[in-house]
């Protein structure tokens, strides 16, 4: 579940990832959703969620390899199902979408060349914000 605290300046943040097109992939069914409720407050357009590997290399191949919808960023759980999802980052990587870690989990660190940041479960709401704006400003 994301956590939530005053943010402060709502319009800009929402101007910043407005049209954004993130892809969730996460196998708890209530953190997937305040995912998405977050995200679709803020204008972002989100695909997914995908809450398994193969949903999720399912989900990059119908948006990505397909030309369906371009994919900005992506924010992986690295342990879905108890399945981990290395592949999938390193498939999103290979595509040049970047990646967000969300994990409750020490993180590998043959990851940290992989991926655009690190979120520790519970996350809150201006860490995912903070992690996507720094995407957006670099596309």
């Amino acid at each position: 579940m994301i956590m939530t605290t005053e943010l402060a300046s709502p319009t800009s943040v929402a101007n910043a990832l407005c049209g954004m097109r993130v892809l969730v992939i996460e196998d708890i069914w209530i953190i997937a959703q305040s995912y998405v409720a977050l995200l679709d407050d803020l204008g972002v357009i989100v695909s997914g969620p995908a809450s398994t590997v193969a949903e999720a290399m399912s989900l990059i191949e119908r948006r990505i390899d397909r030309g369906a919808t371009p994919i900005d960023a992506a924010l992986v759980d690295m342990d879905l199902g108890g399945e981990m999802a290395y592949g999938v980052v390193d498939a999103l990587n290979a595509r040049g979408v970047p990646v967000v870690v969300v994990t409750g989990y020490d993180v590998a660190p043959e990851l940290a060349l992989k991926v655009s940041g690190f979120l520790k479960k519970p996350i809150r709401a201006e860490a995912l914000i903070k992690a996507l704006r720094s995407i957006a400003a670099t596309t």
